[in-house]
This record gives C-alpha cells, sequence and structure tokens, in this order.
C-alpha cells in the first residue's frame, strides 16, 4: 500500500472566493504526485487563523485521522500554515513521532523523524511566531493610533444609529436610542425596553433580528453614541474616551449616567427590576414580623403571598393571602388616590461635578495601568492604588445615579386615564408607579389561623406622599 497522505490548507483572512486555499491545494497535490504518494483527504481551515486560540475545525480532524492511523503523511504548502504557535508545532511533533508521520511542504521538505528535521521545524516555527508578534505589534500601535486621533479603525456591521459610512447619524434610529436611553435613566429595564421595541417591528442593523438585552446593553453603554473614541488596547484596558469623527446622539454626559445606573444595577442595587410576575412582590410586608411577602404556589391552587422562612430573612410563616385578591384591593386605593396625590415637585440636581470627578477617576486609572506596563510601580503597588480607584468609581457612578433617578413616573393625570394606562401597563411600570406613591403594604394575618381568606381589614396602604 502507497504512503495516505492529507493536505492540510489554510489562510487566515477571504473574502469569499476561497482562492487562497485553492491555489495551496493545487502545489500540493503536484507535490504529492512528484513523491508517488495517493492524496486520500484534504482537510482545509479557509478565513481561519492560526495565531490564537480560536479553533480549527479540519487541523482537529486530521489530527483525528492521524490517530486513528489514517495518515502516514502531511503535506502543506508551508510551515506556517499549519502552525503558528511553536507549543502548537511541539505537539504536533510529538503526534507525528508516535505514528512516524512524514511532514513535506512546498517550499522544502522536513522529515520529522530526524533531529536536524526538527529543528529546522522549530526554527521556522520560531521565525514564523517572531514575524507575528511583529505584525501584531504594528496593527495594536496602528489601532490606537487611529483611537487617540477618534477615527476608525475598521468597519463590520453597521451601528444601529448610523449609516453604512459609520459616521453619518439615522435619522429615525437616532431618535429610538434617545428614547431607550431616556427611558433607560428613568428607570425602566433593559427586558421591558426590548420587549417594547420588539413589540414595535424596530428590529436590530442588518441582521434584522429582534432585540435582546445583552445587544441592547453594549448598545446603551456604548461611547459611540456619544461621539467618544474607545479603545480596548487588551480585554482590562481601555484608552482614553476623546471626540470622535463622528457626531454623537446622546450627550457625554448622559453616556455617563447610563454607565453609573449600569453600575448600579450590576452592584445588585435594582438588578431584581423586571424579573417580577406579581405586583406585590417585594413590597408587601408581614404584619407580624415585618419581613417581605413571597409569592407561594401550591399545586392548581391560586398564588398566594406568603410570609416563609429562608436563610437569611427571619420569616415567620404567620401570613398568607390570595395574591390577585390582595393586588385588586391594593390597586383599587392606589388608583382612587393617585388623582388626588400631589407628587414633590421635582427639581434638577447638578452632578456635573460628578461626573467630572468620574472622568479624572477614569483618568487616574488609564495611568496607573500605563505605569504597572512600563513597570513604574510593582504588581502590589498596582493592586492596591486600582482597588482604591475602582471602589472611588463605582461610589461616585452610584451617586450619579441616585442623584438623576426618577422621581416621578410618567402617568397620566385623571381618574378615567389612570386607570385605562394601569390596565394597559407592563408588572414593571405599575411596581414603579406603585413604589413611588406607596411607602409599605402591610398584610396582617386572617383572625383564622391558616386562613387564606381575603378580608380588606387585613390590608393597610401607607402612602408616601
Amino acid at each position: 500500500m502507497g504512503t495516505r497522505a492529507a493536505v492540510y490548507t489554510r489562510i487566515s483572512k477571504d473574502d469569499g472566493s476561497a482562492l487562497g486555499v485553492s491555489r495551496q491545494e493545487n502545489d500540493c497535490r503536484r507535490l504529492c504526485k512528484q513523491k508517488g504518494w495517493s492524496v486520500t483527504e484534504v482537510y482545509t481551515d479557509n478565513d481561519v487563523t492560526a495565531s490564537g486560540r480560536k479553533r480549527r475545525p479540519a487541523y482537529e480532524a486530521m489530527l483525528a485521522s492521524i490517530q486513528r492511523g489514517e495518515i502516514d503523511a502531511v503535506v502543506v504548502y508551508h510551515l506556517n500554515r499549519l502552525h503558528r504557535r511553536p507549543a502548537e508545532l511541539e505537539s504536533f511533533i510529538t503526534v507525528a513521532d508516535e505514528r512516524g508521520i512524514a511532514l513535506a511542504n512546498v517550499s522544502g521538505d522536513v522529515d520529522l523523524g530526524t533531529s536536524a528535521g526538527r529543528l529546522v521545524a522549530r526554527l521556522m516555527g520560531a521565525t514564523a511566531a517572531h514575524e507575528l508578534e511583529r505584525t501584531t505589534e504594528r496593527i495594536r500601535r496602528k489601532h490606537a493610533e487611529l483611537a487617540e486621533a477618534g477615527k476608525l479603525s475598521g468597519t463590520g456591521t453597521r451601528p444601529f444609529g448610523y449609516e453604512d459610512d459609520f459616521i453619518t447619524i439615522r435619522a429615525d434610529e437616532a431618535k429610538v436610542i434617545r428614547q431607550i436611553v431616556r427611558q433607560f435613566l428613568n428607570g425602566k429595564s433593559l427586558r421591558a425596553i426590548a420587549q417594547d421595541l420588539n413589540s414595535k417591528g424596530i428590529t436590530t442593523t442588518t441582521t434584522g433580528k429582534q432585540w435582546q438585552v445583552p445587544v441592547l446593553r453594549r448598545m446603551v453603554t456604548s461611547a459611540r453614541i456619544a461621539g467618544l473614541r474607545e479603545h480596548r488596547q487588551n480585554r482590562k484596558v481601555t484608552l482614553s474616551k476623546v471626540p470622535a469623527v463622528w457626531k454623537g446622539i446622546v450627550s457625554p454626559e448622559d453616556h455617563e449616567r447610563v454607565l453609573s445606573r449600569m453600575s448600579t444595577i450590576s452592584a445588585g442595587k435594582r438588578g431584581w427590576e423586571g424579573k417580577f410576575k406579581h405586583v406585590l412582590s417585594g413590597v408587601a410586608e408581614c404584619g407580624l414580623c415585618g419581613n417581605h411577602l413571597t409569592i407561594r404556589k401550591s399545586g392548581d391552587r391560586a398564588d398566594s403571598y406568603g410570609c416563609v422562612r429562608m436563610p437569611g430573612n427571619g420569616g415567620c410563616f404567620g401570613v398568607r393571602i390570595n395574591a390577585a385578591a390582595a393586588e385588586q384591593i391594593v390597586t383599587g386605593a392606589l388608583l382612587a388616590a393617585i388623582p388626588e396625590v400631589s407628587p414633590p415637585k421635582q427639581t434638577k440636581r447638578e452632578d456635573v461635578d460628578l461626573l467630572r470627578a468620574l472622568r479624572d477617576t477614569d483618568a487616574r486609572m488609564e495611568d496607573t495601568d500605563a505605569m504597572f506596563a512600563d513597570g513604574t510601580v510593582d504588581r502590589a503597588s498596582y493592586t492596591r492604588i486600582r482597588d482604591r480607584l475602582t471602589k472611588t468609581r463605582t461610589d461616585l457612578r452610584q451617586e450619579i445615579e441616585r442623584m438623576t433617578a426618577p422621581t416621578v413616573p410618567d402617568v397620566p393625570t385623571g381618574p378615567r386615564a389612570v386607570k385605562a394606562w394601569w390596565e394597559s401597563a407592563s408588572i414593571e411600570d405599575r411596581r414603579r408607579v406603585l413604589r413611588f406613591f406607596v411607602s409599605r403594604v402591610v398584610i396582617h394575618p386572617a383572625k383564622v389561623r391558616g386562613s387564606n381568606r381575603v378580608d380588606p381589614d387585613r390590608i393597610r396602604v401607607v402612602f408616601a406622599h
């Protein structure tokens, strides 16, 4: 039986034509013919780099065939098509040595079965790795220069709110972005905003898909929509935000406010908002122990609010009430009171100084990162300074979020209008209104212990204003 050869082709960047890998395959087949080897399989990773940790499916399939003893030789156009990382090359050498695999490349034979052949392969691999590092450094520096100048550094999917040139604002989408930011800063959750966008048939850009929370979060927190250019030198370090060549859709101040509220949500202050399915969840209190009541389900029976004992909450099991009936009583009291309640006048609080302090803190964090990268400060000092600045930034963002949090929900005036609004509003919006006008909803135990009977006298609604 002749030598069974596998041809491996790869190119890092391809325009979709696959011409590069086709040329490699043709040259490799000619080499196999010269050697009298029969090509049993062609493994192709098109538009796949070998420099990072991205998987190469065809390469992995070829290794599996080698392990099964189905291949006697591997033919490539050049060794750097097969490997660019020395560690990966060493792994391949080990497998090839165990299976007695021959390796040939169009630019010159390399016999991995000999020490001289392995030396050549390692030298070529080290050279390829060095060239890759130099190329990577040049590309990173170029991207950093473009970022510092506020310029674009590439293209991709058209960003929502901008035309295909990535610079000109698209008016209809910009209007949607401003509305999203306004709603988010007014306390609406990203989940509710996404649902609202999808219900109106407003989709993402070129893909035309429905909005998901992660996609919406990336857009609303991006510096781009504020007309700022940011650049991540790696996954941790972000260069200074500078004015970009494109105009912003929202103000830089609102961008900072969004980041501040997002920081508060991430810290768990309001992270549960938008997940409740009942109006009184987390609001109703036990009239005996003061613990928050939770929804209790019991087979086919109707949901009820009950005081339960769980780790850390100290419940007493002394109160239980039908959920729908309790919500109806509280809702009736609320809707009747809203037209008569005069909300406090909303005063615009100044948070410019806090925003300026936040930007200064970000700049100091970037300076600290640069000093650590240059070796000016050691790791212990860097960690101590970074932790202190991180805490300062978190505190500033939470203070900004507290100052700019909405105080008056967007509720229409007039009894009929309020009732119509309530019936069409989402659970989240109902909870926002309830939590604004009502400070406490106390549920007292039934006269007969263990009874789930609803008596209006058991419910006390305490209004905040």
